[in-house]
């Protein structure tokens, strides 16, 4: 039960009313009692001192015990009066008087007399006991003394009732009127504030916050009133920030949870959603003892697309490959990203093999229509790998595992391709497995070694090598850089190999120096993950000095796709070298699809002519025209030209012909390795050519 504050200060204030009007009481009758104890100790002492004069006559002759008894009768009026004694000038009693109040206790008697007989003083009290001790006789001549004493309790009780029957009702009243008129008034004062509690009240009961308090006046109420009214409305403003944020808030919310769970340029489910999809459905087929097929595929020729037509354009084939599978999907079935070029699919409730076969067969066909970026029709094909929940023991890692290593095989096999998961599948990864795991270690325990095949200028002299890593595995026997590279991509363990290959280099480097001069120049391969590593250049410039190598005897191959995958960092890594001294080539020039206009901005020295235009020219017109073309663009770019995979001696002679200043390949030397390399003639002996050499 909730009480109001009027009540309580009502309450309160009928309380105080009360006790003030009892303290009032309580010292008027006190007051009271006091002027009447005063006035009948005066009058006592007077009837004391009328009859002490009384009894000088009867003292002064031989006493009369009658008229002595007959004049002390003269207290029986008096109710208050307990005993009267009259003692001689001896102090000896004559006569005692005793009241009514004296013969109703007959032992206070003998307490009495003992308290008269030795007293000395006028006038005493013992509480409600009065005592008057008169002189008998005048002063000097004295015939004995009177004591009277009277009990003024009861004339005392007698008036406080008196008093009080007559003075109560009238403050009982008096109080009523005033707490009546002090409720009155309070209740006139608290009339705002109780309606500003109703109004409050209503506000929080309503939550209407755009109410209003109507307020007059400037006491303490309308100061309350207006800081109500300031509150509220800035309540009502926070409200309003509160419910903006909150949908801001929900806003964000539903978008986190689409980033949690799809893809922000494709807008299909991301590796998360796709992952718990997976989980959830082998769980449901392993009770039902039904089967879940997983489609593992990404998109073949889509990382050149990226590297020469960038990753604007490589975003815009992404999407707009999901745009078409999407529209090819039944309902159920799951189409997810996982990353980079990378999809999944999980067909709904795949019964039988032809079902997923058939599914398979028109992702592929889906692929086959370009997509046209930029005015430019861009084709992608698709390698698949699938794999089936019963295969994996319904383990989601199996699971996904076996259909990469079904895509791998896929991609081996060409584009446009789906391979359904074997079991003797996994001997193959398993090699991959193995070569992953044993990187570090094959660099720890040097089973790398390096390679070098020569480059000759125009007289067939040795005047440089290209340093090539090689590896003998223990087990696996000689293992392809062709093979382990990539897989070291993967593994994030190229700049260990990298840092192996810089130092062996430059140890080698000194060694082929004595043997072909000062001006011999060796090249290292770099790959895109080596110029995206941040301390690269220091760890080059520290292993130059290090193994106290001259800048100029060092050049730095990148291929033309790595250079251009980041080209303002690559661009500002490779000036930086140049500055050091150090050369630059541009490997497998004109195989990507790159503008030439970036050639006008790269930091390279030398421009390498790939292979496949040296081996097409002399049976193609279209290769030589491209290779004079390359040749012209680079001296007009004041650039070197090397041409590499020269096998035959007519490539050799029409190459220098048309002007390139070096030279590699089997007709020269094979990739051998530094010791072979030094065993290597200083200049190649070739057949006799048809033009000069000098």
């Amino acid at each position: 039960m909730r009480v109001g504050i009027k009540t309580t200060l009502t309450l309160l204030s009928l309380i105080f009313s009360l006790a003030l009007a009892a303290i009032v009481i309580l010292l008027v009758v006190r007051e009271h009692e006091a002027q009447y104890r005063k006035n009948v100790e005066v009058n006592l002492r007077a009837l004391s001192d009328n009859t002490s004069e009384d009894l000088v006559n009867l003292l002064a002759v031989e006493v009369d015990i009658v008229e002595l008894t007959s004049l002390l009768l003269r207290f029986d009026p008096y109710e208050n009066i307990v005993v009267a004694f009259v003692f001689d000038q001896n102090n000896q009693l004559i006569q005692p008087y005793v009241g009514q109040l004296g013969q109703s206790d007959p032992d206070i008697y003998e307490a009495l007399l003992a308290e008269a007989s030795d007293m000395t003083e006028r006038s005493s009290s013992l509480g409600d006991i009065v005592i008057e001790n008169t002189p008998i006789g005048s002063y000097g001549y004295s015939l004995g003394r009177l004591v009277v004493i009277a009990d003024v309790s009861n004339v005392l009780r007698a008036s406080r009732k008196s008093l009080l029957k007559a003075t109560l009702p009238i403050a009982i009243v008096m109080t009523l009127v005033v707490w009546l008129l002090f409720s009155w008034l309070l209740g006139r004062q608290f009339a705002p504030v109780l309606t500003l509690t109703s109004f409050t009240r209503k506000v929080t009961e309503n939550r209407d916050y755009s109410s209003v308090f109507n307020v007059k006046g400037n006491n303490e109420v309308s100061v309350l009133a207006k800081s109500i009214n300031k509150m509220i409305e800035r309540i009502s403003v926070e409200l309003d920030n509160n419910l903006a944020k909150t949908q801001q808030l929900s806003k964000q919310q539903r978008a986190m949870e689409r980033l949690a769970n799809f893809d922000s340029l494709t807008g299909l489910p991301n590796r998360q959603y796709v992952m718990e999809h997976l989980k959830a459905e082998l769980a449901r087929a392993k009770r039902s003892k039904g089967d879940v097929v997983a489609m593992f595929f990404d998109l073949d020729g889509f990382k050149s697309i990226n590297d020469s037509m960038g990753h604007e354009i490589g975003d815009r084939v992404l999407a707009g490959v999901a745009d078409r599978l999407t529209g090819m999907l039944r309902e159920g079935d799951v189409l997810a990203r996982l990353g980079g070029d990378e999809f999944i699919l999980v067909p709904h409730n795949v019964v039988d093999d032809s079902a997923y076969i058939q599914v398979a067969r028109k992702i592929i066909q889906a692929m086959e229509e370009p997509f046209l970026q930029n005015g430019l029709d861009l084709k992608v094909g698709v390698s698949i790998g699938i794999s089936r929940a019963a295969q994996a023991n319904f383990e989601l890692s199996d699971l996904i595992s076996y259909a990469d290593i079904a895509m791998y095989v896929s991609k081996s096999a060409g584009k446009g391709k789906f391979t359904l998961f074997h079991p003797r599948m996994v001997e193959g990864h398993k090699r991959k497995l193995d070569i992953a795991n044993s990187i570090l270690t094959a660099i720890v325990e040097n089973q790398f070694y390096m390679e070098y095949q020569a480059k000759v200028d125009g007289k067939c002299k040795i005047v440089g090598f290209e340093a090539l890593i090689r590896w003998r595995h223990p087990s696996l026997g000689f293992v392809s850089p062709a093979e382990f590279i990539p897989i070291a991509e993967q593994g994030g363990k190229v700049p260990d190999i990298t840092l192996w290959v810089i130092q062996q280099v430059f140890k080698d480097i000194p060694t082929l120096i004595k043997k072909f001069g000062r001006s011999t120049r060796v090249s290292l391969n770099l790959s895109a993950i080596d110029l995206k590593n941040k301390k690269l250049f220091d760890v080059i410039g520290s292993c130059s000095e290090r193994y106290a190598i001259n800048p100029k005897n060092v050049e730095f191959e990148v291929t033309e796709s790595a250079y251009l995958d980041n080209f303002n960092e690559t661009n500002h890594f490779f000036q930086a070298l140049s500055e050091r001294g150090f050369s630059v080539a541009l490997d497998d020039f004109g195989t990507g699809f790159s503008s030439l206009s970036y050639l006008t901005q790269i930091q390279i020295n030398t421009l390498k002519i790939d292979r496949q235009f040296v081996q097409n020219m002399e049976d193609n017109p279209r290769s030589m025209l491209v290779t004079r073309s390359i040749i012209d663009l680079a001296k007009r770019l004041n650039l070197k030209i090397c041409a590499e995979g020269i096998e035959t001696q007519s490539q050799f002679e029409t190459l220098i012909t048309e002007g390139s200043d070096t030279l590699q390949g089997y007709l020269f030397s094979k990739p051998v390795p530094l010791e072979q390399a030094c065993a290597l003639p200083i200049c190649i002996e070739l057949e006799p050519s048809t033009i000069s050499l000098s």
